[in-house]
């Protein structure tokens, strides 16, 4: 009887259970890089789940440019996880063309919609707080934490071939007996304080020293180049790291051009996968190393930075990227000067709504105005 009645009368009917209406997923945000890409996904599919409303992601070319890669299809979600809906966006908008759905069945989440179920809704997934600073830090990043895990384990399926290359590659680089992930950001970071690597190199040394381990490695997820020479010149031959896409500069690797646009999303999920994998996990506010730790059992140890943060309520244009603020090339002062101007300037632009429309729809402006 349901299959009959699901194939044959009302679009809404799936599974057993009767929606009221169409949730339609759009990217609101072109600077989110991927992860906090799928988190507004996420998070979207959360408010369809309040509204009685199945949820369909878009995220096409349009939605997702950086990641948009014609020859793997017209959704990029797609690429990386199994579908969340029985409903694409193109059965939808055929449906909507031969009258089986009325416009008042489908909702599309408006800007509003999006930035407040990702910064701003108490019940939201997240990875670090925004406007409003918890009182108590530690318990927040825990129960988003614990969030995170069971939405994860309810709606989130990376797709077999992603999980194999982790899965292999962990087989052929992971051998000691005591893993140490590190997720550490630097480029256009800088939403909250950037943590240095000197931090991150204390962090070690106290669990290496705690625990008295002579056989260890070092997994780094870094999108920031400079770091691996780094953490290679101060731990020799124990340094393991994936062949991701990574900066020299403060522009994100996922804004590069001339390069497969799915691997760009593809490289942060196995960089995710293979952290998730290490014993003990070092990560700052950024959302890679809190999403890996989504895919982790409850009370794995970690060193989380972001306890240590904050989050910077400033203009836009105030903001500074981690890698000017960390100096990571050590630039003169004049350098530095230099690059903190070329930020400000074009951030600036960014700040008037006609620049912003232009780079959200043409790829020509978000080549000049790249930051």
């Amino acid at each position: 009887m349901i299959i009959e009645k699901e194939a044959t009368s009302d679009p809404l009917f799936h599974n057993g259970h009767q929606y009221d209406s169409f949730y339609v997923i759009e990217n609101k945000d072109m600077n989110a890089g991927f992860i906090a890409l799928v988190i507004y996904a996420l998070n979207g599919i959360r408010l369809a789940k309040k509204r009685n409303a199945l949820p369909v992601i878009v995220y096409g070319e349009q939605d997702i440019p950086y990641f948009y890669e014609p020859a793997k299809g017209p959704c990029v979600w797609d690429y990386y996880f199994e579908p969340i809906s029985p409903v694409s966006h193109d059965l939808l908008i055929q449906w909507q063309k031969e009258g089986r759905v009325t416009p008042d069945q489908v909702h599309v989440n408006t800007y509003e919609e999006a930035i407040a179920g990702h910064q701003w809704d108490e019940d939201r997934l997240a990875t670090f707080w925004a406007w409003e600073e918890p009182k108590d830090k530690i318990a927040w990043m825990a129960n988003k934490r614990a969030l995170g895990r069971k939405f994860l384990k309810a709606h989130l399926n990376i797709n077999a071939d992603i999980q194999e290359i982790a899965n292999d590659f962990a087989d052929q680089h992971f051998h000691a007996p005591h893993l140490i992930g590190v997720h550490i950001r630097g480029t256009d970071f800088q939403y909250a304080e950037p943590i240095s690597i000197e931090r991150y190199f204390e962090a070690i040394d106290q669990w290496v020293r705690e625990g008295q381990y002579t056989d260890f490695q070092v997994f780094v997820a870094t999108d920031q180049q400079q770091f691996i020479q780094q953490f290679e010149d101060r731990y020799p031959n124990r340094i393991v790291c994936s062949e991701a896409l990574r900066s020299f500069n403060h522009i994100a690797p996922f804004k590069k051009e001339g390069v497969s646009a799915y691997q760009k999303g593809a490289d942060v999920l196995i960089d995710i996968l293979l952290l998730s994998k290490c014993h003990y996990i070092l990560k700052g506010a950024a959302a890679v190393g809190e999403f890996a730790l989504w895919l982790t059992p409850e009370g794995l140890p970690l060193k989380d930075f972001a306890i240590e943060s904050e989050f910077k309520s400033v203009k836009y244009y105030e903001l500074k990227s981690a890698y000017l603020k960390l100096n990571v090339s050590n630039k003169s002062k004049l350098g530095l000067l230099t690059q903190g101007v070329g930020e400000f300037i074009i951030k600036c632009f960014m700040c008037f709504p006609p620049t912003r429309t232009l780079f959200n729809r043409y790829k020509w402006a978000r080549r000049l105005l790249k930051h």
